[in-house]
């Protein structure tokens, strides 16, 4: 399934589904969790250009490259960060 915004842009894709869970009500779930959370981010970089366009960004999970010579944690602003720690654990 590809979540997608006004602007037809891609923001999302979810890929496979369990077969005996309601698969449509946990994409429904999700989106209104995602939608919930929205209004109470801070998004200061919102405008600033990045190789995936012109929209803000969290980040999540570990990264590598771009000249990094080791692994490092992701992070965001202390609220951010638990909008993004809330919706991986609803």
């Amino acid at each position: 399934m590809l979540v997608i915004d006004r602007e037809g842009r891609v923001i999302g894709i979810l890929a496979g589904c369990p077969e005996d869970d309601d698969w449509e009500a946990i994409q429904r779930d999700a989106q209104q969790h995602m939608e919930a959370a929205r209004i109470h981010l801070t998004a200061s970089y919102a405008s600033r250009q990045h190789c995936r366009g012109a929209f803000a960004t969290l980040r999540t999970g570990v990264s590598y490259g771009m000249g990094q010579t080791e692994l490092m944690n992701l992070s965001n602003t202390v609220r951010n960060s638990r909008i993004v720690r809330d919706l991986n654990t609803a």
